[in-house]
């Protein structure tokens, strides 16, 4: 992809959330919790495992999104995903094994925004990175037990100004969130 800003932010990301779990590498006191932070029941399975970010979203919903064709499988060091991208941006989704919104929260410092909210009654939280704030980009989050899944919007530059990528983001989610274990 060529966009410049969306990778910057990704990297951003990455980055925040490598320095964020290298700080946690102290041990744990107390009992561990199976709800997530709005305590909500979590199964004590990780429900992370099932989930496969390329098939979160059938054709008729990439379609639906402006994002028809197939994803391109992505894989980072914490985090495996699916993009997808048309002429004016570009949207990932992606799973993240060991980081679920209370880590999230834990980390909000670090963003330029975060903001709990909900995905078709699903925990969730919008996040934008520290110093993408006004750049075309933005995270919605989705709590999935030990896990979780976003969705991230990057738009190409020049092509965000008078859009909402947030408003997009949640839009996909709200796509994404039926197709997530239970």
């Amino acid at each position: 992809m060529s966009d410049t800003r969306f990778h910057a932010t990704r990297a951003g990301l990455v980055g925040m959330m490598v320095m964020f779990l290298a700080a946690c590498g102290g041990s744990v006191q107390g009992q561990p919790s199976t709800s997530g932070p709005t305590g909500s029941p979590r199964s004590s399975g990780d429900l992370i495992d099932g989930v496969d970010p390329c098939k979160l979203l059938s054709a008729d919903q990439l379609q639906k999104a402006g994002l028809g064709g197939q994803g391109k499988p992505v894989d980072g060091a914490l985090e495996t995903g699916c993009e997808y991208s048309n002429q004016d941006f570009a949207a990932r989704v992606y799973k993240n094994k060991t980081k679920n919104l209370a880590e999230y929260e834990k980390a909000q410092h670090a963003f330029d925004e975060f903001e709990p909210n909900q995905v078709n009654g699903h925990p969730g939280a919008r996040v934008v990175a520290r110093g993408s704030k006004g750049n075309g980009g933005c995270t919605q989050v989705l709590d999935l037990g030990k896990g979780s899944v976003a969705v991230e919007i990057g738009y190409n530059y020049g092509k965000y100004q008078g859009k909402d990528p947030c408003a997009d983001a949640m839009a996909i989610a709200k796509l994404v969130e039926p197709n997530l274990p239970k």
